[in-house]
């Protein structure tokens, strides 16, 4: 398909709302959206560089409207230009293939659109994408923009320099995050990059804490993992924990086999699949959630975790912890006394 050969208004006269989100899919909009009476309403980071990120796409006219400081419109070919930094046809060509537009010189407008409307392919094309995520390989040359330093709030918190070093911990000054870089659990190839905002306010400016600075999968990796695998193996036993800090500040307390999985809402099968290789290691498995995380969810992890490892859960019900504290925060003896109460789910 050449880039001249597609007319971009034909291409969003198929935009609708179900196929505008297997292009956000498709270029790292993974948060979830608000339905209001104007359209669809996006709370995202994909929009500029504003603080507050509410983006909205309309379907009737086909175009993106930014509540915030920018209050422009966009297409959906600008925001995957700005998201890949690319010429506008080449962001025109990559809707239209991923929406299997295809132009034909000899049909009319009208004629092709008949038959796009016809093709049953949106359902199962999402589908497809869900089925075939795969983190891609970037190129360690990615990491040269960042200054690779220890972030001194972390170590006040805790975190040792050291620890910070082993884990890559950066600044991006582009993005006003510190950065830390995923690793494949195996390969230790590097697959993405989360920032944490340095902005103290962040509530109050309404953008996400923690964001992708190079969109990936997390829920397809188990971070800390490359990096601790040989004491998981050598203790025959994974912690697993929510939040990424959460490894490093353990680490720093000298507990070494501590790994997240980046957001206990999004607990996969992949994950479960990594936990399934460890436990033929003789590998068991220990959770520690944050306190804010409902048992009734832990233990519905727990279950599935026990059907390939021995499987224990650390109850984080504690008058010692924070709302929104993990089992580290206040301190290895905490922590220990947690960790001697662990229970074990029963295989079923």
């Amino acid at each position: 398909m050449k880039k001249c050969d597609i007319e971009a208004q034909a291409v969003l006269d198929y935009l609708t709302e179900d196929n505008v989100n297997i292009v956000l899919d498709s270029i790292g909009y993974t948060d979830d959206y608000k339905q209001n009476r104007d359209g669809l309403l996006l709370n995202t980071s994909l929009c500029h560089n504003g603080s507050h990120y509410n983006l909205q796409f309309n379907e009737d006219s086909k175009l993106f409207f930014c509540y915030s400081e920018c209050s422009r419109a966009y297409t959906i070919f600008q925001l995957v230009q700005r998201r890949f930094n690319i010429d506008y046809p080449d962001a025109i060509e990559y809707v239209a293939e991923l929406l299997g537009y295809e132009h034909d010189d000899t049909k009319e407008r009208s004629d092709i659109y008949d038959t796009l409307k016809h093709i049953k392919s949106v359902t199962k094309r999402t589908k497809v994408i869900k089925e075939e995520k795969v983190n891609k390989v970037l190129p360690e040359s990615i990491l040269d923009q960042f200054y690779f330093q220890p972030y001194s709030i972390w170590t006040d918190e805790g975190i040792s320099p050291e620890v910070q070093n082993i884990f890559e911990v950066g600044i991006s000054l582009d993005d006003k995050r510190v950065i830390l870089p995923h690793r494949h659990w195996e390969t230790g190839q590097l697959i993405g990059i989360v920032g944490r905002t340095l902005r103290s306010n962040w509530q109050e400016l309404d953008i996400g804490k923690w964001m992708p600075i190079y969109h990936f999968y997390h829920n397809l990796n188990i971070f800390g993992l490359w990096n601790n695998k040989k004491h998981v193996i050598e203790q025959k036993e994974i912690i697993l924990v929510e939040s990424e800090k959460t490894p490093m500040l353990a680490k720093s307390m000298g507990i070494n086999n501590v790994c997240a999985i980046s957001g206990h809402s999004s607990f996969s099968n992949e994950q479960i699949k990594i936990l399934s290789n460890l436990a033929l290691k003789g590998v068991k498995v220990v959770i520690a959630m944050d306190k804010d995380v409902k048992m009734k969810y832990v233990k519905s992890m727990a279950k599935k975790i026990s059907l390939i490892a021995p499987t224990y859960i650390i109850d984080t019900n504690c008058k010692k912890l924070g709302d929104k504290d993990s089992p580290f925060d206040k301190g290895i003896d905490v922590f220990n006394n947690l960790y001697q109460k662990r229970e074990q789910v029963g295989y079923f």
